[in-house]
């Protein structure tokens, strides 16, 4: 999006995350036309593959969970790309929760999409046997050093040992952050807290003038992986992956303060009422938006909603915004996630070579080409692939304002969104439903957790 975000996302990446040319000469007609429907794409991002020689239809379904205006525009300009395909598109809208399990039975059955969405971490461990991997794609489109048209902070959470390069990877994300009603907060007299301990008090205020603090839809599995993780890093940065890895035990001290912490938010009703039974989309948002919350838990991907031309300028009228990380309890820092966002993949059942072809194409046309259009009403922070001009466009004052904000809190990275065991996540997202509701010590949840891994 801007050059300098770039480099300061890459270099905060870098101490994250450890980290793994030139394309063919020759461009056929088709790719002339992608190349010309991509303006504002620099000529390093384009994709050069020979087209099937066939008139015949190929059917390309492509599953995930978006927006139906986003998704159906970009079946639109594909199939003009390539008339001889036809793009159905499977959406499971924004219930994440859905669309996973979706997925997990059609794969099973053999009746999988050709092209689905996958997030680096326990989703794609759930299905990386149904991926294929794209390297020979990419080396016949890109050249031998295919792999520096893409940040290299995201190679090693889309390339796995003796399988190859997972996917179309998309843009980069930040998790762990808290939206703010900035007019509710003045109207009130009250100062955007810093630290949980501020946090606790403000919420004490706002309740007592019938306002709801935190909205959370602590019904998605998703947005409480997002939450715990982000606790985890409050209290022992980076530690929630050496415990994954067998490196510390999830029983150990900070981890068990960590899920003490997360059940102080029910406790000390700093989250609205009911929370559990919430999801983000649409629950908590309409709640927050609305006015009857003073904040929202959600990622940078929330910023969609201020650079949408129907709803924002009415959100303007309204309320001013801000965003800030998660406040941390005293004596601890800010800690966000930063992240590959989710990687477009090729299901390896997709039938014939002209299919599995047509199906990359799609799915890097969805993850970089298009990624001019998806952000103008998307928010996108930076495109993993090198060169693609962003077209993000705010309504008001508060986008800009949260914009620099997002890139500020980029220095309080300290690791990746997604957990990676698949069996000690699940028991994990158990562990704090059972927390929340009371049913469960966090030490006790811990024991359990601790138990899943010790059994692998």
């Amino acid at each position: 999006m801007r050059k300098g975000m770039a480099l300061f996302m890459v270099m905060a990446m870098l101490v994250t995350s450890a980290g793994c040319g030139s394309p063919d000469a020759g461009q056929t007609a088709e790719d002339t036309a992608l190349k010309e429907s991509s303006a504002g794409a620099a000529e390093s991002a384009e994709i050069k593959t020979e087209e099937p020689v066939s008139d015949e239809k190929i059917t390309i379904t492509y599953m995930e969970w978006g927006d139906e205006k986003v998704l159906s525009d970009a079946e639109k300009r594909f199939e003009e790309l390539y008339p001889n395909v036809d793009v159905v598109i499977d959406n499971c809208g924004h219930v994440y929760d859905d669309y996973v399990n979706k997925l997990k039975v059609t794969m099973a059955a053999g009746e999988g999409p050709e092209v689905f969405k996958l997030q680096p971490g326990a989703l794609l461990e759930q299905f990386k046997d149904y991926v294929e991997p794209l390297d020979s794609y990419l080396e016949k489109d890109l050249g031998d050093n295919w792999r520096d048209q893409f940040e290299e902070v995201i190679w090693p959470q889309i390339e796995a040992d003796g399988i190859g390069w997972l996917g179309a990877p998309t843009y980069l994300s930040v998790a762990g952050s808290m939206y703010i009603n900035q007019t509710i907060l003045d109207e009130n007299g009250l100062e955007i807290p810093t630290t949980y301990e501020e946090l606790a008090e403000c919420s004490k205020v706002l309740r007592q003038k019938g306002i709801m603090p935190i909205a959370m839809g602590a019904k998605d599995d998703w947005a409480n992986q997002d939450f715990i993780v982000t606790l985890f890093n409050q209290f022992a940065p980076g530690k929630v992956y050496e415990v994954e890895r067998g490196n510390g035990k999830w029983t150990d001290l900070e981890m068990v303060e960590a899920l003490k912490q997360w059940q102080k938010y029910f406790t000390d009703e700093i989250f609205v009422d009911g929370a559990l039974g919430l999801s983000i989309y649409n629950d908590a948002l309409d709640m927050f938006e609305a006015g009857n919350a003073a904040f929202l838990f959600n990622g940078h991907w929330n910023m969609g909603e201020y650079v949408n031309a129907e709803k924002s300028p009415k959100f303007e009228e309204d309320y001013q915004w801000a965003v800030v990380p998660l406040p941390a309890p005293q004596g601890k820092e800010p800690a966000v996630q930063v992240a590959l966002s989710d990687m477009i993949c090729v299901n390896k059942g997709a039938g014939d070579e002209k299919t599995k072809e047509m199906a990359y194409k799609f799915a890097m046309f969805f993850a970089s080409e298009y990624m001019t259009e998806f952000s103008k009403t998307e928010y996108v922070m930076q495109t993993a692939r090198k060169g693609i001009e962003l077209s993000t466009a705010f309504y008001g004052e508060s986008g800009p304002k949260m914009e620099e904000s997002l890139k500020d809190m980029v220095q309080y990275s300290r690791g990746v969104r997604e957990l990676t065991n698949v069996e000690t996540k699940a028991e994990l997202l158990t562990v704090l439903q059972e927390i929340a509701m009371g049913a469960l010590s966090p030490e006790d949840g811990a024991a359990r957790v601790q138990a899943v891994a010790d059994e692998q």
